[in-house]
């Protein structure tokens, strides 16, 4: 196809059966790609896949479309995949004025609500209010494991648990950052994502909740990090999660916690199986566990 010069944005859109999820994304994660930013979606997403079937959405500004597209061809081939790839523009004004039309203020525990930019709200003194542009980037709240971040967040705050340093890794939209550093006053935080675009998004949200001044946002690997944090977050997928189990547990301070999420149902198994297979893994306990339709999350607690 041909894309305009003022469709800035294009999709790139593979199309695969649900129960080879695991085994396509982990295929393009290795092949790099080289598209702007990733997606997947499925029935929770806010444009749903169609029954059955998972997307994989490649989105890219400027780049060879037709090369792009033969990348993902290659990168699913050896994994038994032939898939239906499609292209389709997406103006970045149209895909903000879809947004608007759908993403509305709503509540995923009692006290944090969500609220996207234009929309208006007036908080109660109890309410924890996310101010929210989700742009391009991964994280508005409806999608399940978001949710269970949160909730996971906010119940450990009610439990008391303190918290002055968070690490958010693969911060998508920055949300989960924004509510830690709202549950957490004196708290500061470092996000990490390897998509340029989401981190820019996720400043943004933090600026947009006027907390950029106690956050660092970056595309560092996560071995790279040095220090230790009293909250980390993970809500990624299993394939990631088992990848960056050692470096997560390493940066989790003792009487800290580690909140991982981006699961399947029954997927934390194999992480807990994982954990215990580790020295330091050890050293932790089930904290709690939440789930939702098939998605679930790991609170874990480090001992003191």
């Amino acid at each position: 196809m041909t894309v305009k010069p003022e469709d800035d944005w294009v999709e790139v859109v593979a199309s695969i059966p649900s129960m080879l999820e695991d085994n396509a994304t982990a295929a393009v994660m290795e092949a790099n790609i080289g598209a702007d930013g990733f997606e997947i979606r499925d029935q929770g997403s806010f444009k749903k896949s169609q029954p059955g079937r998972v997307e994989l959405v490649f989105v890219t500004r400027g780049r060879d479309v037709a090369a792009l597209t033969q990348r993902i061809d290659q990168a699913l081939a050896p994994v038994g995949l032939h898939t239906e790839i499609t292209t389709v523009p997406a103006p970045e004004s149209a895909w903000r004025d879809k947004w608007k039309e759908f993403f509305k203020v709503f509540y995923v525990t009692p006290r944090i609500v969500i609220v996207p930019s234009w929309e208006k709200h007036e908080p109660t003194t109890a309410e924890v209010v996310l101010n929210l542009d989700p742009g391009r980037a991964f994280g508005t709240g409806q999608h399940e494991s978001t949710r269970l971040c949160l909730r996971a967040l906010d119940a450990i705050e009610t439990r008391g648990h303190a918290a002055r340093r968070v690490l958010d890794v693969g911060c998508g939209s920055g949300i989960l950052t924004v509510a830690a550093l709202k549950l957490w006053p004196e708290s500061r935080a470092v996000m990490l994502d390897v998509d340029v675009d989401s981190v820019r998004v996720a400043m943004e949200n933090l600026q947009l909740n006027g907390l950029e001044s106690r956050v660092r946002g970056e595309t560092r690997a996560l071995g790279k990090l040095a220090g230790k944090y009293d909250v980390v977050l993970a809500n990624i997928q299993l394939d990631v999660l088992e990848g960056l189990l050692p470096e997560l547990v390493a940066r989790v301070e003792r009487g800290g916690v580690l909140i991982m999420a981006g699961l399947l149902a029954g997927q934390e198994k194999l992480l807990e199986a994982q954990l215990g297979a580790m020295k330091a893994g050890r050293e932790f306990a089930v904290w709690g566990r939440g789930a939702e339709g098939e998605w679930t999350a790991l609170v874990l607690y480090r001992g003191k």
